[in-house]
C-alpha cells in the first residue's frame, strides 16, 4: 500500500509528465484499435465481395479421352451448364490435396425444367451445401441447414419461397430465392447433391451418370496462388480434364478487393513505431527530471531493484489508464471513420463479430501496456546505474 501511495503521489506531483504519457499511450491504442477494426471490416467486406464473383476455375470432363484443354469464361462461373460426360466424385478430394487450392465443390447437372414457354429454360442442378462457396454468397442466410428435400431457386425461375419443384420422383420445396446475378445461376434450381444418391429412380435418369459421379467441380484458389501453376498441377497430377478459367476481369477485381488490407496494415505499423518512439522519449525526459528524487531514494536505502520496479509499475499504471482512454477514442475514430470511408470511397465495411471484437480489445490494451512498460525499461535501467549522490547533484 505504501508503494502504491508513493506511485500515485509521484503521478500527481508530475502532472505534465503523466498527461504526456497518457496521451501518447492513448494515441497508440486508439490507432491500433481503430485501424485494426477498420482493417478487419474491410477484409471481411472484401472477402464477402470476392466470393460473389464465383469460382476461379471449373473442372469438367475432357472433350476427348486422354486430352487436357483450357477455356476462358466470358464472365463469372457459378453453375455448370449441360455437361458432356461425368467425373468421378473422388476428384474433389484430389483437387483439395493440390497446393494453391483453397476449396473445391462438386455440382451435378440433373435436367432442364420446362416451367416457362417464353422466358429462358430453367435447369435443375445438384450441389454440395457443405463445401459450396458459390451459391451461398448470393443468399442472406447460410446453407448448412438445407435438407435433402429443400432447394434454393434463382430469381428468373418464377419460383418463390414455399413453392414445390417435382422431377422424376423428386419433390423439392423452395426455401430461399437467390439474389440476381445476371448469369445462368438466375435460371437454376439447386438442391443438395446427397438427395441424388438416395433416389435410385432419379439417379438412373441422369443419362449415363453413375453413383458418386458429378458434372463439374468448382475450384477456389488460395490467396496469392497462381492460376497457371494450379492448372499445371491439375494436368500433371490428376490427368485429363477440361479446365474453364474465370474472366480475367473478375480475377483482377478479386485481387484488388482482397489487397485493401495490406495498405492499412503498413500505415498501422508506421504509426505504431512512431508512437513507440514518442513514448520512449517521454519516459527518458521524465526519468531525467526525477533524477534527484530517485537519487534521494537510493541514498536512503532503496535498492536498484526497488527503483527499477517502481518506475516500471508507474509506467504500467499510466499505460493501463491510457489504454482505456485509447479504446474510447478508438471507438470514436471507428464510428466516424466508417462513415467517411463509405461516403468518400463508396466502399463497404463490415463490423467484426463478438469474438473478433473482444480479441481486438485485448490486443489493443496489451499493446498499450506492453509499449508503455517496455519503453520505460531503458530509462529505468539507466537511472539505476547512476551514482545516487551524482544524481542528487545534477538534479539540484
Amino acid at each position: 500500500m505504501r508503494e502504491a501511495r508513493l506511485i500515485i503521489r509521484d503521478l500527481r506531483g508530475t502532472r505534465f509528465r503523466t498527461i504526456s504519457v497518457l496521451i501518447s499511450v492513448a494515441v497508440l491504442v486508439s490507432l491500433f484499435f481503430s485501424t485494426s477494426v477498420l482493417e478487419a471490416g474491410a477484409r471481411e467486406a472484401s472477402l464477402a465481395g470476392s466470393e460473389k464473383f464465383g469460382a476461379d476455375m471449373m473442372i469438367l470432363p475432357p472433350i476427348l479421352p486422354a486430352t487436357f484443354s483450357y477455356e476462358y469464361a466470358t464472365g463469372p462461373i457459378f453453375v455448370v451448364e449441360r455437361p458432356e460426360g461425368y467425373l468421378n466424385g473422388s476428384v474433389v478430394d484430389d483437387l483439395l490435396r493440390l497446393p494453391g487450392v483453397a476449396a473445391a465443390s462438386p455440382q451435378l447437372y440433373v435436367a432442364d425444367l420446362n416451367r416457362s414457354s417464353t422466358g429462358p429454360r430453367s435447369r435443375l442442378v445438384a450441389f454440395d451445401p457443405g463445401t459450396d462457396f458459390v451459391v451461398r454468397a448470393w443468399l442472406n442466410n447460410t446453407l448448412t441447414g438445407l435438407q435433402r428435400d429443400e432447394a434454393v431457386a434463382g430469381p428468373d425461375t418464377n419460383l418463390s419461397v414455399g413453392k414445390e419443384v417435382r422431377y422424376d420422383g423428386l419433390g423439392l420445396k423452395v426455401v430461399a430465392v437467390l439474389h440476381p446475378t445476371n448469369t445462368s445461376l438466375d435460371q437454376t434450381v439447386l438442391f443438395p447433391i446427397q438427395a441424388v444418391h438416395t433416389l435410385p429412380g432419379l439417379n438412373g435418369s441422369l443419362n449415363s451418370a453413375k453413383g458418386g459421379e458429378v458434372s463439374a467441380v468448382m475450384v477456389k484458389l488460395a490467396r496469392g496462388a497462381s492460376l497457371s501453376v494450379v492448372e499445371s498441377e491439375v494436368k500433371n497430377e490428376l490427368g485429363s480434364f477440361r479446365v474453364v478459367e474465370a474472366s480475367g476481369l473478375v480475377s483482377r477485381v478479386i485481387v484488388d478487393t482482397a489487397g485493401i488490407a495490406s495498405y492499412e496494415l503498413l500505415a498501422e505499423v508506421i504509426m505504431a513505431a512512431s508512437v513507440f518512439l514518442l513514448v520512449a522519449l517521454v519516459f527518458s525526459m521524465t526519468t531525467n527530471e526525477r533524477g534527484r528524487q530517485l537519487g534521494v531514494m537510493r541514498s536512503l536505502g532503496a535498492t536498484r531493484r526497488f527503483v527499477f520496479v517502481n518506475v516500471l509499475k508507474e509506467a504500467g499504471l499510466v499505460a493501463s489508464v491510457g489504454s482505456a482512454l485509447g479504446l474510447v477514442l478508438g471507438e470514436v475514430v471507428v464510428t466516424f471513420g466508417k462513415r467517411f470511408l463509405v461516403a468518400t470511397f463508396n466502399t463497404s465495411l463490415m463490423s467484426p463479430d463478438f469474438s473478433d471484437s473482444l480479441s481486438l480489445i485485448v490486443r489493443s490494451v496489451a499493446i498499450g501496456i506492453i509499449t508503455g512498460s517496455v519503453a520505460s525499461v531503458i530509462p529505468a535501467y539507466r537511472v539505476t546505474k547512476r551514482d545516487p549522490y551524482e544524481a542528487i547533484r545534477k538534479g539540484e
